[in-house]
């Protein structure tokens, strides 16, 4: 009910004669449209807008601001179309220093796009909202605040801003001036037309009309999706509307795509929003080569991420380690103390409370085999120093978790590609390498090994495109042509059979069978 009585209040404060709080006074007139075309909808309202300006600002010097938080100044010119040179060729040569006693002041050649504050009524919406403008060109739009409100901020970045000098000097002449002039009334055309475009595509995805739902409320009147008008696919916005009031645990059915493809597979559609990242910089998410876990919260899960290549600035190998909440984007970076040294290609599995970082390449002739294991209550790193079985340097390689060992499959030492399968008890810190003997998956690097339902892990999809599946129950490997391969209890790969049911007419033959059952135990 908060939502709707502060969206309530705002409406009525902008159809009202008197001025708002805005150095203008009044609404852009060219964005009026797109504002009622957000305000239709339930799950938004816009709080402050501008449709794009050209300026120049005049600002008093950093060492004469009396406000810490704002320069101040003053508009020397202004115009939310497109400027006219002479105009401002003529107010630049009258704006002198009004007091001499006081230092010139800077002015300042602006060109300013689109921007518009929305309140949504959940994170969820706020996404699907963010995702059209993104779509539209304002690839600078995100969410800005997600605590007592939900506050988005649509804009983009081709903005301008050149100093011209002071109020006692302007320091470019007549020929410049109509240059930054020409680029900007450039900038402001390419501003109306990324607008018009987010207009059309509100439009099309849900916006623009209102009908009273069977609740009393308004509800959207929604535009049917269709494949060949350009629209973009989002969730419908009638359950973004609801989902606020729903229990998300619950066991209601929300509608999907679902059908039977022309191979009798069924093909299931799942709406997708991109998301968006707040709280962090988003930019320290362009990595590749990190790795990433699933780590249990009180409410939902979260996701641990930890090293990688890229990052903000230049790109490096990194060693932070960040949590992602993907319910609302938000990003924060883990304070810990001593650190593992950055790394990429390494791998991250969780076990309880603690990530076991395992391997990875610190530079491209520093190979490691070095175990840290990071305690997510305290917070803190912890070489774990290993005893058994040598475990050799690797990147690139794969691991599982299945109880309390780690499987380790594969990787990358220099030239030398691994299929060395080792295990790692996190009880005892013990390495445990499994003798190749008989059958085995071939060596392989880049790869990956999944756990489902505590019974099947699966080996791919690496670079030659090769499946495997690992059946923990049975303990059993089994490559894609139906040959399987047992664990015996000798924990050797040297019982081979092949399934009845991948060969019609055969019967199951078993070689050297040893009871397969006990192994791993």
């Amino acid at each position: 009910m908060e939502f709707e009585k502060r969206k309530a209040a705002t409406l009525a404060s902008m159809t009202s004669p008197e001025s708002d709080k805005s150095p203008k006074g009044t609404i852009d007139t060219p964005i009026i449209p797109l504002l009622n075309t957000i305000n239709s909808h339930p799950c938004f309202f816009t709080t402050s807008s501008c449709s794009g300006r050209i300026s120049v600002l005049s600002q008093p010097p950093i060492a004469a601001a009396t406000n810490k938080k704002a320069k101040g100044g003053t508009w020397v010119f202004i115009t939310h179309s497109k400027a006219d040179p002479e105009s401002l060729l003529n107010l630049l040569s009258s704006a002198k220093n009004p007091d001499p006693t006081h230092p010139p002041s800077n002015l300042v050649f602006r060109f300013e796009p689109l921007i518009i504050a929305v309140e949504c009524k959940h994170v969820l919406s706020a996404q699907t909202l963010v995702s059209l403008a993104v779509s539209s060109g304002f690839r600078e739009s995100g969410i800005t605040s997600v605590n007592k409100r939900v506050i988005i901020a649509i804009r983009c970045s081709i903005r301008l801003e050149v100093p011209l000098g002071d109020t006692e000097n302007v320091l470019v002449n007549s020929v410049y001036l109509r240059y930054l002039v020409g680029i900007a009334n450039e900038k402001m055309e390419v501003n109306w037309r990324r607008t018009d475009g987010f207009l059309n595509l509100l439009l099309r995805n849900g916006f623009g009309g209102t009908e009273v739902g069977e609740n009393g409320e308004q509800e959207p009147l929604l535009v049917k999706e269709d494949d060949k008008d350009g629209s973009i696919k989002i969730p419908d916005m009638n359950l973004l509307n609801n989902a606020h009031d729903r229990d998300m645990d619950s066991d209601a059915r929300v509608p999907n795509d679902t059908h039977f493809g022309s191979s009798g597979v069924l093909d299931i559609c799942l709406p997708m929003v991109p998301m968006v990242i707040v709280g962090e910089p988003v930019e320290k998410l362009f990595l590749w080569g990190h790795s990433a876990c699933t780590l249990d919260d009180i409410n939902h899960k979260k996701v641990l991420i930890f090293g990688g290549f890229g990052g903000m600035g230049r790109h490096a190998r990194r060693n932070e380690s960040l949590l992602l909440d993907p319910l609302c984007g938000k990003l924060e970076t883990i304070s810990v103390q001593r650190a593992p040294a950055p790394r990429m290609g390494h791998t991250s599995s969780m076990v309880g409370d603690l990530m076991f970082l395992i391997g990875g390449r610190a530079d491209p002739v520093n190979i490691l085999n070095d175990i840290w294991v990071l305690n997510t209550e305290t917070s803190e790193w912890k070489w774990l120093e290993c005893t058994g079985t040598v475990f050799p340097p690797r990147h690139r390689h794969a691991a599982a978790v299945i109880d309390s060992k780690i499987y380790v499959f594969g990787g990358l030492n220099g030239e030398i590609i691994s299929s060395a399968l080792h295990i790692l008890d996190t009880s005892s810190s013990e390495w445990n390498e499994i003798q190749v003997q008989g059958e085995w998956p071939c060596p392989r690097h880049s790869h990956w090994v999944l756990q489902l339902e505590k019974k099947y892990a699966k080996l791919g999809k690496d670079m030659l495109k090769k499946f495997g599946w690992l059946d923990l129950g049975r303990k059993v490997y089994s490559k894609e042509n139906g040959i399987h391969i047992c664990f015996p209890v000798t924990q050797k790969f040297c019982t081979t059979y092949r399934d009845k049911q991948n060969h019609p007419g055969g019967a199951l033959e078993v070689l050297d069978d040893i009871n397969p059952f006990k192994a791993f135990s």
